[in-house]
């Protein structure tokens, strides 16, 4: 039971880290001020470092379940029990990355 609270968790940390990336993309475009341009080059650069960490599938997996939400994407791909432990394991070894860099 414990593991599955920290798995919701560390979803949870990762959507976030995905929320801000997007506003930090957006950010870019709107051409704010040099300061938030800035941060948001970091923050973007942070996150694709972590991202260009990860094999391919944890990469996709992370891409398509957090930044750019494709629902069931995996389904053509994947069975169920497969799914939830690639998502899992790609959930923790991004979280390692982002907090490394």
């Amino acid at each position: 039971m414990n593991s599955l609270k920290t798995m919701a968790k560390n979803e949870d940390e990762v959507k976030i880290i995905a929320s801000i990336y997007q506003a930090s993309v957006n950010a870019l475009y709107q051409r704010g001020s040099c300061f938030i341009m800035s941060k948001s080059i970091r923050y973007i650069h942070r996150v694709d470092e972590a991202l260009n960490l990860l094999d391919e599938r944890s990469r996709e997996l992370i891409h398509n379940d957090f930044i750019d939400y494709k629902p069931f994407w995996w389904q053509p791909y994947y069975s169920n029990q497969l799914y939830l432990r690639m998502r899992a394991k790609a959930v923790g070894s991004f979280l390692r990355h982002f907090y490394d860099n």
